[in-house]
């Protein structure tokens, strides 16, 4: 049996908006007011894509969530100001674009985590679809009970840590006691705005808000100019380029926070199986810079490759040469003369539901060199989906 709420379906999972065409029609659907609320994520890091599975679930019948890349979310901003997403973060926009929306910046996802952002949004949500049908004091009670509980937690946080001379810790706690009275001071706000006729009511809780906050943020304040590392928020519309905020790879480590950032630039027209991630991270590779270099220039390579703006290209690994300057060979004596399954895992492998796909292709990193600076990008071309697979980041694996 399907559930509906606001005319929409009810499914406990995002959508992901990775094309122009898609983007497009999200920006003729947002204006309409026979919808639910909608959280559209941009989804460049492991903590981002986190929140968005946590919310897809949790907001269930509440609000739906849509993931976006950079160039999907650019263009849904330029169609509707009012739903402009910060760069790596999140916006709650209502239907027909009748309210001002809530913005949660990178910073703030990243710092608060999936759970304070859930509480802050699930408070939003609630307070205004409880209005919708009139003043609800049953979740009134509740919410206010909530968030006094939710303080007095974070407050024996900041208390713990003092006691332990644990600033950072403090720091932390009194950033999300800001977070939750802006989100407190916002909601009233809105509630007062858009459907409260007590003004008067409204008023003094406001003020008793404002002055719990001025507080709060004064003496985080003066633990964030006491000690390094704390990290102001930006959320608004400045224009970055995604191809300068890759991080670089760490030989070692968890790739993942690179290659979400780069898959993001290059509109999902680069993906990295879980192959690809183990592969870097068992090995010490001892120039990293130059891999994640080779590494975006493969994947501004898959945009001008399945974008539709590449018209000329007679000889596939010499304009891989020529225009995106890597070495690129299409095919591989040594792997092509394996029989068995020995090199199963590179030239027939299964990803996303799509068998037989070849990553013999492959980026020449570094050659004529010792076999522990060998690197290798090993990659099967997709064309059904417009896409390049990276099965393999590494070093070379035969002889």
């Amino acid at each position: 049996m399907a559930l509906y709420s606001a005319g929409q379906r009810v499914e406990g999972r995002y959508l992901q908006i990775k094309t122009l065409a898609e983007a497009q029609a999200v920006s003729e659907v947002l204006p309409l007011p026979n919808r639910l609320p909608t959280v559209l994520v941009h989804v460049r890091s492991p903590e981002s894509w986190d929140v968005a599975r946590t919310l897809s679930k949790k907001l269930l019948g509440l609000a739906r969530t849509l993931t976006l890349n950079f160039a999907t979310s650019q263009a849904i901003a330029a169609a509707h100001s009012g739903a402009a997403v910060p760069f790596g973060g999140l916006t709650l926009v209502w239907p027909a674009l009748a309210a001002n929306p809530m913005v949660i910046g990178a910073a703030e996802i990243r710092d608060l985590g999936r759970d304070e952002i859930l509480r802050s949004l699930t408070r939003r949500l609630g307070s205004i679809a409880a209005l919708s049908h009139g003043r609800d004091k049953i979740w009134a009670t509740v919410k206010q009970a909530d968030s006094e509980a939710h303080m007095r937690e974070l407050l024996l946080q900041a208390e713990t840590a003092r006691d332990r001379s644990d600033h950072r810790g403090e720091i932390d706690a009194l950033k999300r006691q800001v977070a939750v009275l802006q989100a407190s001071n916002a909601e009233l706000v809105e509630i007062g705005e858009d459907a409260m006729q007590s003004l008067d009511s409204i008023s003094a809780q406001l003020t008793a808000r404002d002055a719990d906050l001025e507080k709060a943020l004064l003496e985080a304040k003066t633990w964030r100019e006491s000690y390094e590392g704390v990290v102001t928020n930006n959320t608004g519309t400045i224009l970055v380029d995604p191809w300068t905020q890759i991080p670089t790879l760490t030989p070692r480590h968890n790739p993942e926070e690179t290659f979400t950032a780069i898959t993001d630039a290059a509109m999902d027209h680069i993906v990295f199986t879980d192959r690809a991630h183990k592969s870097w991270q068992d090995i010490d590779y001892p120039e990293p810079d130059d891999m994640t270099v080779k590494l975006v220039r493969l994947a501004q390579a898959a945009v001008a490759l399945y974008s539709g703006t590449e018209q000329n290209m007679p000889k596939l690994d010499a304009w891989f040469k020529n225009e995106h300057n890597l070495t690129v060979a299409l095919t591989d004596q040594t792997i092509s003369k394996w029989n068995g399954k020995q090199m199963r895992w590179l030239n027939s492998f299964e990803f996303d539901g799509r068998t037989g796909l070849d990553a013999t292709p492959h980026v020449k990193v570094k050659d004529a060199v010792k076999l522990n600076e060998c690197g290798r990008i090993h990659f099967a071309l997709e064309q059904e989906k417009y896409r390049l697979v990276v099965q393999h980041v590494g070093i070379k694996t035969y002889k």
